[in-house]
């Protein structure tokens, strides 16, 4: 459901702007660039922008009801980037309870 085509009806317009985000974050975030990368160089600023665009999916999901997927792009920003606002989110999703998934608040 992460597609942006074809067009939908205007009354769902918000939630379908936000998923549209969502898509375009995800698939920014999936080209990536090097975390292990020189500080300063061109892989290393690409790492950032994935960082930020694996971030940007994970707010766009949560907004339109997604915590599952919120959860898998902030803790992939946590895990591939070292992120600390990806921590952050991820373990604040991991400790919320959404269908499919139990509250965990060992995290």
């Amino acid at each position: 459901w992460l597609w942006c085509w074809p067009p939908i009806p205007a009354a769902q317009h918000r939630s379908a702007a936000r998923r549209c985000a969502a898509a375009f974050h995800a698939r920014a975030a999936l080209v990536g660039g090097d975390a292990e990368a020189p500080r300063g160089s061109a892989l290393a600023s690409g790492a950032g922008a994935a960082e930020s665009a694996a971030l940007g999916a994970a707010r766009h999901l949560q907004i339109v009801g997604a915590p599952g997927l919120a959860h898998t792009w902030s803790c992939r920003a946590a895990r591939h980037f070292g992120s600390e606002h990806g921590r952050l989110l991820c373990s604040s999703l991991e400790a919320e309870s959404w269908e499919g998934h139990a509250r965990n608040l060992t995290s």
